[in-house]
């Protein structure tokens, strides 16, 4: 993990698996989410925001309280 709590595009893949990113995406979980740019140009984004749209795919419930 480059920082702790937050994946990279690669770590994301490596983690989830291309055709489970895609099902994520579709969820609106990873919209308009907080992410960053590290030195190297690459982004991140928190993993909380990805558990939470893999939760949704796997049809999980998801309390307002856990969504910032």
């Amino acid at each position: 993990m480059t920082r702790p709590g937050w994946l990279t595009d690669v770590e994301a893949v490596e983690k989830y698996g291309l055709a489970m990113l895609k099902k994520m995406g579709k969820t609106g979980y990873l919209d308009c989410v907080t992410g960053i740019v590290l030195p190297d140009g690459e982004t991140a984004i928190p993993e909380r925001d990805y558990d939470l749209a893999y939760r949704a795919v796997k049809g999980e419930p998801i309390h307002p309280e856990e969504w910032d």
